[in-house]
């Protein structure tokens, strides 16, 4: 069986550039690209569902629904996914971290920046913001500072930053994007961190009588999102938030491995060629769907999840057979 290396959302799959890694490697866990799969296709479906606003029209209401049940954890859940793999990173020296990180999330992050802000911002490429995570790639830009963090704190125990986090988040204001939602994900980011330093703090979410706690705590809190019209990145509700993470992690490692999840790992070992693409695809196709009389906005949110899905599956493959097309997503440095 073919070996890859771990790595966090953003990360290039390995070309031949990245041979002296693969070799010093371990084998990865499967369950985490699988949740990574599936926490991408959730990215996916939101955007397929919300994007036709920025062509005037009203998203479909059952589908935005759906959305607001996964809202409390979708991202969240991505960055614990990434937390796990900090240990390994920091096993390097710190040069080769920097290095690595700056190539496979900042020099993504600045590519498909500046494709957005050519295509579709519309203040063009001066927009300060738009450099700032103003485009829908803001996760991979939080994601690259996580992970500078993670470097400048090592001598601090993960739980002091968790800490630290939490209240920052707590302390600042409603939905500030760069304040309450930066501080919460990084909090569950170096949850991911804590839980990996120790082989046994995740095997908790192994123990199967915590299926009794954490399903009632999953549906009150998905169902309560849908209500209210989605949950998201609030502090208070990091607890409950933590117990479903923890629920899927252990469902996940007994039953993530298989090859019914062989797509879903597909998706998580190219997440960035999913995250890079899907949006731009997303919005030139229901400019598309208008521009040829196409005004059912369940049709084209259909059509802008199974087709962006399709055609980032293709590019990933193509990916694979030819090492030049990695310089679209990662530089080897």
């Amino acid at each position: 069986m073919k070996k890859t290396i771990e790595r966090a959302p953003g990360e290039s799959v390995a070309s031949p550039a990245h041979a002296p890694d693969m070799a010093a490697a371990r084998p990865r866990m499967d369950w985490i690209d699988s949740l990574r799969g599936l926490a991408t296709m959730l990215v996916i479906l939101f955007h397929a569902s919300v994007v036709v606003g920025r062509h005037g029209l009203e998203p479909w209401p059952p589908l935005l629904h759906l959305n607001h049940l996964f809202t409390p954890f979708r991202m969240a859940m991505l960055m614990v996914l990434s937390g796990l793999l900090v240990p390994k990173a920091l096993a390097k020296p710190p040069r080769t971290y920097l290095l690595r990180k700056t190539g496979t999330l900042l020099y993504p992050y600045l590519l498909w920046t500046l494709a957005y802000g050519l295509m579709i911002e519309p203040a063009g490429l001066p927009h300060v913001k738009l450099w700032m995570g103003g485009s829908y790639l803001w996760f991979i830009l939080f994601l690259f500072t996580y992970y500078v963090w993670a470097l400048l704190l090592r001598r601090v125990p993960p739980a002091a930053i968790i800490l630290a986090a939490a209240l920052l988040s707590f302390l600042s204001p409603d939905d500030s994007k760069y304040e309450e939602r930066y501080f919460f994900l990084m909090a569950f980011f170096f949850l991911g961190y804590l839980l990996a330093r120790d082989p046994g703090r995740i095997a908790v979410a192994d123990d199967r009588r915590l299926i009794w706690l954490a399903v009632p705590v999953v549906v009150i809190l998905a169902a309560g999102s849908a209500i209210a019209g989605g949950i998201n990145y609030k502090i208070e509700l990091c607890l409950p938030v933590g117990i479903a993470i923890l629920l899927v992690i252990g469902l996940a490692r007994r039953h993530a491995e298989g090859r019914l999840w062989a797509p879903l790992r597909f998706v998580g070992r190219h997440s960035i060629v999913f995250f890079s693409l899907h949006y731009p695809l997303i919005y030139g196709l229901i400019a598309l769907c208008l521009a040829l009389g196409l005004g059912s906005v369940p049709a084209i949110s259909a059509i802008c999840f199974v087709v962006p899905a399709g055609l980032c599956v293709a590019l990933a493959i193509a990916r694979e057979r030819h090492a030049r097309l990695d310089y679209l997503y990662a530089l080897p440095l």
